[in-house]
């Protein structure tokens, strides 16, 4: 989930003694309960390792932390034999709490200028938000950013209570699970600024339609999930490889000195048209509770600010679509992996960090892979 979702953690994991490791002999297992978790975590870690030496852990503890949180944030692990556990080491002057978030700083500022001008060209633009914008920390920035410009933005799930959903430019989520109105708005647009986002098969559906006659550009920190659109015939024509933050900085720098146009009103009222007319909630005859309705009255009784988990299951595209969010809020699931369970250990957690009271929203094939605890 974590490797998925971009989010820093630390795994520590335990393995028989250094002197029961298999390495040196080619066979299946040696010590006891031996099992190669390095071999088995790598293609979903940034980094793993088992430490060959107890001393090692001074270095490799300070590594891995920095990795998971350098760039694309992500899972690292650490695998500690037995041995090791009950060893005597001399820290010295190692300090682990120094450590600090690197991002892709450009050595100089990027220049924008074609970018401004392609924005400015446009009849009917639309910026999409994804979760680098929480990753790199830049909330708060996007949202003065927003304002400054002007342009109507669509956003991701993770980036769900970034605002009041009736404010000025808030459109809504996006996708092939979302409102109809905000995806033909998004079709139809003539540019796009994607910042933050890998504009996933959940964002995209069909890539030889999607957006089929905007320009797109994309700030992301992963090159890979830009260059991915070349292999899949879809032209990107704007790339950036920078964090979210370092992106809205210099581009804010840079609109200071060269602003964005004023969206025509003919958008404006295209915009609202269509998303009155197609974002409407599904009539069911039903003689019990209209699931639409009821995640709609469910995110009512939620506050400004609230933490809110939600679990896999029906309960998540009702909840992130159909409840109208408000401002500060935060919405935690496991996007891209989606395991049933999720929702209540994580509102636990999520309590435990804040000290604040958390609403956790479940379906019953969710809770009942939680029910034994």
């Amino acid at each position: 989930c974590s490797y998925f979702d971009s989010i820093p953690t630390l795994h520590i994991t335990g393995n028989v003694a250094s002197f029961r490791q298999s390495d040196e002999f080619g066979v299946r297992q040696y010590g006891f309960q031996e099992t190669d978790i390095v071999s088995m975590a790598k293609p979903i870690t940034k980094y793993v390792v088992r430490i060959k030496t107890a001393e090692d852990i001074i270095t490799e503890l300070p590594k891995a932390l920095e990795i998971a949180k350098s760039g694309r944030p992500g899972p690292v692990l650490i695998d500690i034999p037995d041995d090791f556990q009950r060893a005597n080491i001399n820290i010295k002057s190692s300090d682990i709490t120094k450590i600090s978030r690197k991002v892709k700083m450009p050595s100089c500022f990027v220049d924008f200028s074609n970018l401004v001008r392609s924005i400015n060209q446009a009849k009917r633009p639309i910026i999409i938000l994804g979760a680098g914008i929480l990753n790199s920390g830049s909330k708060n920035s996007v949202i003065e950013l927003l304002e400054k410009i002007g342009i109507p933005y669509l956003y991701t799930w993770p980036l769900k209570g970034i605002q009041d959903s009736n404010a000025r430019l808030n459109l809504g989520s996006f996708g092939t699970h979302s409102l109809r109105g905000n995806n033909i708005v998004l079709q139809n647009s003539d540019f796009i600024l994607s910042i933050g986002t890998r504009l996933d098969s959940r964002a995209t559906a069909k890539l030889d339609t999607f957006a089929r006659s905007a320009k797109i550009a994309m700030i992301d920190i992963d090159r890979a999930e830009m260059d991915k659109f070349s292999k899949l015939n879809k032209n990107i024509d704007f790339k950036y490889e920078l964090s979210c933050d370092v992106f809205i900085e210099q581009f804010e720098q840079c609109i200071n000195k060269t602003p964005i146009n004023e969206i025509e009103r003919k958008w404006a009222d295209y915009i609202n048209r269509v998303r009155y007319k197609f974002n409407t909630i599904p009539k069911l005859e039903l003689s019990n509770i209209n699931p639409y309705y009821a995640a709609k009255s469910i995110a009512k009784k939620l506050n400004i600010g609230d933490t809110i988990t939600v679990d896999t299951g029906t309960c998540l595209p009702l909840t992130m679509v159909y409840g109208e969010e408000k401002a500060r809020q935060k919405y935690i699931s496991s996007y891209n992996n989606t395991p049933m369970g999720y929702a209540l250990p994580a509102a636990i957690g999520a309590h435990f960090a804040t000290g604040k009271p958390i609403t956790c929203i479940n379906g019953d094939g969710g809770l009942q892979m939680n029910i034994q605890e």
